[in-house]
Formats: C-alpha cells, structure tokens, sequence
C-alpha cells in the first residue's frame, strides 16, 4: 500500500494512486481484502492552500479508498455558515467517511471531535481505545464548544472570509515578499524575494515586536516529507478592520524596505 504524504498536490496524489493500481493488477486476491484510506488537512496549516475536496471524491470513487478530512482548521472558517469543507464546496458529507479535527482553534476549547456516519461512530465508540481508557472532555468544557457555535453565523464568516481576501490582496501588492495560501485562508505564509532565510525572518519579526507588531516565524517539523521553506505565518481573525489590516502590512512593508 502507499504511506506517503501528497502535501495537497493532486497530480503527486494521482501518480500514487496509478503505482498503487498497477501493484494491484498484479496482486488482485490482495487488493480485495486490502482497506486504504486517504488522510489529509482540509486547510493545510503549513501552505494555507486548502484541499480540493471535489478532485479527492472522484479519486476515491476511481481508486476506492476512503477519505479521513482534519477539519481543524477549515472548520469554522470556510462555508456559509462555518461547516468547512464540505459546505465550502457544497459536497455530499457522506462523501467523506470521517471528519475530525481539534475543538483548540474556532471554538476556544480542548479535545477534538469526529463526525461520521452512525455505523462509523457506533465503531469508534465501542472498539477506540483513547475514548474506552481516557477521560472525557470536561463538561465545562463541552459547554464552550456547544455556546462557541451558537455565535456561528453567515455574517460573520462572511466577514472573515473577505478580511482574508483583503488580507492577501495587501500582502500581495508588496514587491518585497511573495504570499502562499489560499486567498479565503486566513492562514498566510510570506519569505522574502531575496535573502529569505530563517535568520532574516527572525530578525524582521523580533524588529517588527519591537515596533508593536507581533508576529512570528513559522516553524516546522526537521522530519517533514515536503519541507518548506522559512516563512512567517500570519493569521487573520474576525474581529481585525481593514484599518488595523492595512496599518499592519504597511508598517511589515517599510521594516522589510529598511533592511534591504
């Protein structure tokens, strides 16, 4: 079987599939009994992309294999009312055999959750090991989850939704810095047209602090299989204006201008 990381590329993610498939003709008695699944990030924390869910359904129908969705950071961010992925592209969910994700970043709280079908659940229950021999989320907890999602609404993800666009847009128009995500990501990664190190990006951050900006490099795992360049990683929230927005990426511009 294939354990490898795709890192949200579909034409890498098909060219496994293809290798797999032809193992496959070879051996058919052990692809009949052989269950593959299909892990990935909806919005990917390292790139701000997100993942092309309508492209990974019609993977899975092809490959047969079954798709585990992190939505823990595309959930109360992206669709109409903040559901994630799949309102985002308004897919079937029963497309996807089990959403995740962690409850520590939209809603405020600890833990995570898993959504899927009665069947899926019903099993995670009765045979998962964390949920048979671990404590459960606190009750208080599990109120700040239930109460954070009472705030969700279609104006405000609508509002954040264009902060992140207005974000991208200003960012974009600095010459000095290239930005990677996606434009509805409220996750941005900028690196330096030149001398884009960890050193410099560091530098610029510990100036920027210092002038009342507070951001921060970006840091990544020294075992990734798609390593990413240095980068500072910038998050935008709901409650910004585009008055604080515009100041911000005005004052990163002239700090970077003044160290070249």
């Amino acid at each position: 079987g294939i354990n490898a990381e795709y890192g949200g590329d579909m034409d890498s993610l098909t060219d496994m599939l293809e290798k797999q498939a032809a193992k496959d003709k070879k051996n058919p008695k052990k692809a009949r009994v052989t269950n593959r699944f299909l892990v990935t990030e909806g919005l990917f924390v390292n790139t701000g992309n997100i993942t092309d869910l309508p492209k990974l359904i019609e993977l899975k129908k092809k490959y047969k294999f079954r798709i585990f969705l992190d939505e823990s950071h595309s959930f109360g961010v992206l669709g109409v009312n903040g559901r994630g992925l799949t309102e985002h592209f308004d897919v079937d969910r029963r497309n996807v055999d089990m959403i995740v994700g962690s409850m520590e970043h939209s809603l405020g709280s600890i833990g995570g959750f898993a959504c899927g079908s009665s069947f899926v659940i019903r099993h995670q229950r009765l045979l998962g090991a964390g949920y048979v021999f671990s404590a459960s989320l606190p009750p208080l907890h599990a109120s700040m989850v239930i109460t954070a999602m009472d705030f969700f609404n279609p104006e405000l993800f609508s509002k954040l939704q264009s902060l992140c666009q207005f974000t991208h847009t200003k960012l974009s128009a600095l010459d000095s810095i290239t930005v990677t995500g996606d434009p509805l990501s409220p996750m941005k990664h900028i690196r330096l047209v030149d001398g884009n190190s960890q050193e410099n990006l560091k530098a610029i951050c510990e100036e920027a602090r210092s002038k009342g900006l507070a951001i921060t490099p970006a840091s990544y795992i020294s075992t990734e299989t798609f390593p990413k360049e240095p980068s500072i990683r910038l998050t935008v929230n709901s409650e910004l204006s585009e008055t604080e927005i515009s100041g911000a990426v005005e004052k990163l511009g002239q700090i970077i201008a003044g160290r070249s």
